[in-house]
């Protein structure tokens, strides 16, 4: 890596992703991040210096900025370092007049009395992913009864988490079902955002991942109406992203690595997980020192809604941006194809829905 100390040009970004450790509890059968699993955590002084360098006045003219722990591992497998990371960026942020948003994603099987108090003082955005019905999270997941217990401890306590479940094909029949399910366990939360999963080997044939996608479609749409009815939000990112405007896929964020590696993608978290080189390009120093190879961040930054030949007269340019980078390079031309068809067609039917809801 060419070893360039920050000269301003990181200086537009507003949200950085931590993680913590390589550690989780889990062993999910789409897992992005497993081949990095270790029993590694972000040392204290690599810590710090993230923190100090992401919120510094020095850096960053915005008034509020966003910090998500995520994994990764599980965050909650390190509650010291989750509660150091909250209260030195807190102090930080409070002598610089900057407002810090915080968000937790979790898999709800390690929410603890301790943690509830963590969460009352510092309010996080919190998500649990979780698969919701039992026989799909045991199988993909795992650990069921503890993620029904932590999030029965929440809403004990009045704290009413967002819900992520990632959609495979093994349960995208099963998209309205599992929203029936949360409406009659859980009916207190934040909503639940239903996710398609993006794991080739899922999909052994290009016209697998084409019934995946139009299964997808028909469940998301009739779960949204369902729960319009019943007052619980139903999303999915590539849904919202219909209402964005952007020219590139991925908000302007840095993912910091439990080794202090600097990532463009919170799903890209070590360097034995495939396409780790191509989206490298920094290293938090234990001197509070940040170091960038510029030429390789302009590199990924420049591949927007602008860099495609065949993004250029795509109805959904400039909300889709180019496309994820992710998914670029995890799936075949064809595949990916698929993936763009996808993406139009339920960006579409989304603007589509919330205006008849508009006009009523």
């Amino acid at each position: 890596m060419k070893e360039i100390i920050s000269d301003g040009t990181v200086n537009e970004i507003s949200e950085m992703t931590l993680l913590l450790n390589y550690k989780c509890n889990f062993s999910c059968a789409y897992c992005y991040s497993a081949k990095g699993r270790s029993n590694t955590t972000i040392n204290s002084d690599v810590l710090h210096s993230a923190l100090s360098f992401f919120i510094n006045r020095q850096r960053v003219s915005f008034s509020r900025l966003r910090i998500v722990f995520s994994g990764g591992g599980e965050p909650l497998n390190s509650p010291g370092l989750l509660a150091e990371a909250l209260s030195f960026s807190q102090k930080l942020a409070n002598e610089q007049h900057i407002i810090l948003d915080y968000g937790i994603v979790t898999n709800g099987s390690l929410i603890s009395r301790d943690f509830i108090e963590l969460y009352k003082q510092y309010l996080p955005e919190l998500v649990v992913s979780f698969d919701i019905l039992e026989s799909v999270q045991n199988r993909q997941r795992n650990h069921y009864n503890k993620v029904c217990a932590g999030i029965n401890l929440l809403t004990d306590n009045e704290i009413y988490p967002g819900i992520r479940c990632t959609v495979t094909p093994f349960n995208v029949n099963r998209i309205v079902e599992s929203v029936t399910e949360l409406l009659s366990r859980f009916p207190y939360l934040g909503g639940v955002a239903f996710e398609p999963v993006l794991n080739k080997s899922l999909f052994p044939e290009v016209d697998d991942l084409k019934r995946f996608y139009d299964t997808f479609i028909n469940q998301y749409f009739e779960a949204f109406e369902l729960g319009k009815k019943s007052n619980l939000y139903v999303g999915s990112s590539v849904v919202n992203d219909a209402f964005s405007s952007r020219n590139r896929a991925c908000i302007n964020k840095f993912t910091v690595t439990p080794e202090g590696s600097i990532t463009a993608c919170s799903r890209i978290s070590s360097p034995d997980e495939d396409f780790f080189r191509q989206f490298l390009y920094g290293k938090i120093m234990e001197d509070n020192n940040v170091l960038f190879d510029n030429d390789k961040r302009d590199e990924i930054i420049r591949k927007n809604a602008d860099y495609y030949p065949e993004c250029q007269s795509c109805q959904v340019k400039w909300q889709c941006g180019g496309g994820c980078l992710l998914a670029r390079l995890s799936y075949p031309s064809d595949y990916f194809k698929l993936h763009c068809n996808f993406v139009r067609t339920i960006m579409a039917l989304g603007k589509e829905k919330c205006k008849q809801y508009a006009e009523i």
